[in-house]
This record gives structure tokens, C-alpha cells and sequence, in this order.
């Protein structure tokens, strides 16, 4: 007879095991609905383009990201000597700062060819002009004192 309780008792623990997995089945996929949500908006794209807001179920993942666009760019500054009554060409960027250093022992200046973009006083050996060009062009420029010395900074976009 202790048998018989034992294999009853053993039988009955194994039932209530099994029922209790599957009701903690049933539980999990009822307890939780799977409801959309939206996710997160996507990010800004370099050209300012907004990515869509993503949706996957209950998760939220994030939407896309707009189309690439050209890579933003800091502001660089660039050094030149004015040397041996020489300037030197410079190509750069649209935000761009320049600085000129006189290395000669005479004064020269930085003046545009024309307009007044670019116009600095007499430069003593070892003083400095700087100019931020915000706008994409062309600027040449001579010195007011050797109007035979000429340069030229390209600025692009």
C-alpha cells in the first residue's frame, strides 16, 4: 500500500508540474499583449533630411536614419608666411579661417585685388592679419607696398 501512495504521490506532483507550465505558458503570451508602439524617431541625416519613426511591436525600435548627406566640417585655420616678398596660394573651406605672418624684414600688407574683403594694416616682421571667409569664391590679393607680390585663396562650398 505504501507503494501504491508513493507511485499516486509521484504521479500527482508530475501533473500538477505539467499543468503548471502550461498555464505559465498561456500566462506569458495573455499576460502581455503584444501592442504597437512606436519607437524613437530616427536620426537627423547630415543634409537635415528626419529618418521615419520606427515601429516593431512592443520593442520600439529606432527608425531610420535620413540619406547622407556631405560630411560636416569644423571650421580649420590655416597658417602662411609671408616670406621672401612671396604669398602663397590657399585652397580651403567655406568658414575657414586664414592667418598671415610677415616673415620678411619689411612691412607688407593683405589687401584685395578688389572689393574689401581683405584689408590689413602695414605688417611689421613677425605681426599677423587673419580673415574667416564665409562665403565660396575666388579672393586675389597683392601687397600695397610690392603690388608685384600676389596671392590667391580659393574658398569652396
Amino acid at each position: 500500500m505504501a507503494r501504491q501512495t508513493l507511485l499516486f504521490a509521484g504521479i500527482f506532483i508530475i501533473a500538477i508540474a505539467l499543468f503548471l507550465v502550461g498555464c505559465t505558458g498561456q500566462l506569458n503570451s495573455y499576460a502581455a499583449p503584444a501592442t504597437q508602439s512606436t519607437g524613437a524617431t530616427g536620426a537627423t541625416g547630415a543634409n537635415g533630411t528626419t529618418g521615419a519613426n520606427g515601429t516593431n511591436g512592443a520593442t520600439g525600435a529606432t527608425g531610420a536614419t535620413g540619406p547622407a548627406g556631405p560630411p560636416a566640417t569644423t571650421p580649420q585655420t590655416s597658417h602662411t608666411d609671408i616670406s621672401n616678398f612671396r604669398f602663397s596660394d590657399l585652397t580651403i573651406k567655406t568658414g575657414d579661417t586664414v592667418i598671415w605672418t610677415n616673415q620678411d624684414n619689411v612691412n607688407h600688407t593683405v589687401t584685395s585685388d578688389s572689393g574689401t574683403e581683405l584689408d590689413s594694416p602695414l605688417l611689421a616682421n613677425g605681426q599677423t592679419y587673419s580673415h574667416t571667409f564665409t562665403v565660396a569664391g575666388v579672393y586675389t590679393y597683392h601687397c600695397t607696398v610690392h603690388p608685384s607680390m600676389t596671392g590667391k585663396v580659393t574658398v569652396e562650398n
